[in-house]
């Protein structure tokens, strides 16, 4: 992940506003697979134990170098999360057997 931009506000890799856009541009981004664990996460930075999981239908684009969707709604505002992508996708059509993760060190803070 090289950037993060609250598409809401034009922020980049500070804040979120929930239940707005996001897009994330990069490098091998497609969320993709069969594995009950693919998807995409917002993890509390406080409270690892804590994941919000993006769902399938907020997604808007899904490719290797852009990816973009909503941020859900029961984020708390004033707390910080950090981005976990995780995929089955690679090169191609192929997939992979185990799904790797990203996780960005990017904390972002929830803004109404």
């Amino acid at each position: 992940i090289n950037r993060i931009v609250d598409l809401f506000s034009g922020q980049a890799d500070s804040q979120i506003t929930a239940g707005r856009s996001l897009r994330l541009s990069g490098q091998r981004l497609r969320v993709a697979g069969d594995d009950v664990r693919v998807g995409i996460y917002l993890v509390d930075v406080v409270d690892p134990t804590v994941r919000v999981q993006v769902p399938a239908s907020y997604i808007t684009c899904n490719r290797p170098s852009l990816l973009e969707f909503f941020v859900p709604d029961q984020l708390v505002v004033g707390q910080s999360y950090r981005l976990e992508l995780v995929s089955q996708a690679s090169s191609g059509d192929y997939q992979v057997k185990e799904p790797r993760v990203c996780a960005s060190p990017i904390e972002l803070l929830v803004v109404a």
